[in-house]
Parts: structure tokens; C-alpha cells; sequence
């Protein structure tokens, strides 16, 4: 995004906020540090299914609050991503940190060969996440992305309290 770091942090900030406000859905902020361009921002949410994400987009829609946040923001964006949906393959068994202010997050993602044998991608990649877990201590998650660019990808995340746990 254009403009300066801590005026689009509040946007984000806000954007979060409105999106609670309109959809009673929590969604969280993210700010690229590694792995992308400077000033990356990016928004994720849960839903237990695209009927309930419809939903929300639809509330959003509806929304001339929404829409004045989205011609504000505009001026700032410099390029947009591709969205994604990704289904959650593997929770963590335990969290050991929330996405809180100053959380980290650390995500990796892996697309297979498109002659590889999916059974044991798959059974490989849910016994990385659990070692990838047990090893940085963070809340590791395994995710299949269904939708976008990168359909088919594994994502392996990992939430860190802060900068000092990561």
C-alpha cells in the first residue's frame, strides 16, 4: 500500500473493526514483514462454510460503510492480490498463542508436482505440521488452498505470541 506505514495500519485497523461490526465475524490484520514487498497488507477470517462466507459478503455489500472504507482504501493500494479460500486440513492441538496485536505469523507454502502421488503429499505434509509444531512450539495448522492462483497449494502456518517467541 501507498502512503504512510502507520496510516494504513489504522485503515487496517479499521477495516478489521467495520468487518466485526457489519458481519459480527472477526477478522484480523496482517502486515508482511519477509517473503513479500514492503507495506503488504493482508486480511484473514474463519467460516465453518462458503453459505456462511456468502453471507458475509453479502452484508458487506450492503454496506455503504463499507463501500466509503473501500474507496478511501483505494487510493493507497498499489496492487492486489488474488483471494484465496483454503480449507483447514490440521488444527493445532493446542494454541499456544492467539492473533493478537504483535503476533506473528509464519506461513510456507508447498504445491505439488502435478504427477505426485496426493496420498502421500498428504500424508507427509500432515506428519510436518505436527513435527513443525512440536519443534518451534507454536500453534501449527496444515491448510489446502481450494480457490485462486495457487489452488491445490499446502499452506503450513505457525502463530507465534510475538517476535520474541518466533
Amino acid at each position: 500500500m501507498a502512503g504512510s506505514t502507520q496510516s494504513n495500519i489504522m485503515l487496517a485497523i479499521e477495516a478489521s473493526e467495520l468487518f466485526q461490526k457489519i458481519t459480527g465475524a472477526p477478522l484480523t490484520a496482517w502486515v508482511g514483514s519477509s517473503g513479500m514487498k514492503p507495506g503488504t497488507f493482508a486480511w484473514s477470517t474463519n467460516a465453518n462454510d462458503y453459505e456462511t462466507m456468502a453471507s458475509r459478503n453479502q452484508l458487506l455489500m450492503a454496506s455503504a460503510e463499507w463501500a466509503d472504507l473501500e474507496a478511501r482504501a483505494s487510493a493507497n493500494i498499489v496492487e492486489r492480490w488474488e483471494d484465496t479460500l483454503s480449507e483447514i486440513l490440521v488444527m493445532p492441538s493446542s494454541l499456544s498463542a492467539t492473533a493478537s496485536p504483535g503476533a506473528v505469523l509464519m506461513s510456507t507454502n508447498v504445491k505439488p508436482r502435478n504427477d505426485a502421488d496426493l496420498a502421500q503429499v498428504m500424508a507427509w505434509a500432515t506428519k510436518m505440521v505436527d513435527v513443525v509444531g512440536r519443534v518451534s512450539g507454536a500453534s501449527s495448522s496444515l491448510m489446502q488452498v481450494g480457490f485462486g492462483p495457487e489452488w491445490g497449494s499446502l499452506s503450513f502456518n505457525s502463530l507465534f505470541a510475538d517476535n520474541a517467541a518466533y
